[in-house]
């Protein structure tokens, strides 16, 4: 077959993406991969070793900055991904099982959908959307799980969920930053996750 022939190049033109294409998926396994060894840390940091530290009502969460920012990073489908795991931990360690779940996947996907059109992929903007699912998500857990089965009263809100949701805010640049890192080290677009 001559050189110039549309088959040809068309056989060229796919050896060359399918190489490209086994690289595009060895980086989302990576970055996968580096996205639950943080989930591993972040998850013991949260459990295991700030209760010790700080008084139990400023125990930062670390959990939902993850997957806030990973949404923010990489998109709808990331987020989705990164809800579900993170929600099943923090479940798993809280003993509401649906809720953090449910929660998390919804926001995550929100977040994912709607970051792109109003921010920029920037520590900034998953530190914003970071506070703003914690405070959500604990005021919510708060208000359904305290409040209304009448354990405490509507004040408690105010002593409990904003000075955590603050504090979070307060250290999220340390949980934000590796991420931010990772979306920085793995440069091209993938679109898996699109």
């Amino acid at each position: 077959m001559p050189q110039g022939t549309p088959a040809n190049r068309t056989g060229n033109y796919l050896q060359g993406k399918g190489n490209d294409m086994v690289s595009v998926r060895r980086e989302i396994a990576v970055k996968t991969l580096y996205y639950l060894l943080l989930l591993f840390v972040f998850f013991g940091l949260e459990t295991a070793v700030f209760p010790r530290f700080f008084p139990l009502r400023l125990t930062p969460l670390l959990l939902p900055f993850l997957c806030a920012s990973v949404a923010v990073y990489d998109g709808e489908v990331a987020g989705l991904i990164a809800g579900v795991l993170t929600g099943l931990f923090m479940d798993g360690a809280a003993g509401t099982f649906p809720y953090y779940t449910i929660v998390l996947l919804v926001a995550c996907g929100f977040i994912g959908a709607s970051s792109p059109q109003y921010f920029r992929k920037r520590i900034p903007s998953a530190m914003l959307w970071g506070a703003g699912l914690v405070l959500v998500t604990e005021a919510l857990r708060f208000i359904a799980l305290v409040y209304l089965p009448g354990r405490a009263g509507l004040g408690d809100l105010f002593t409990v969920v904003l000075p955590r949701s603050f504090f979070s805010l307060l250290f999220s640049p340390l949980w934000v930053g590796p991420i931010y890192w990772i979306r920085r080290f793995f440069r091209r677009e993938q679109r898996f996750y699109r």
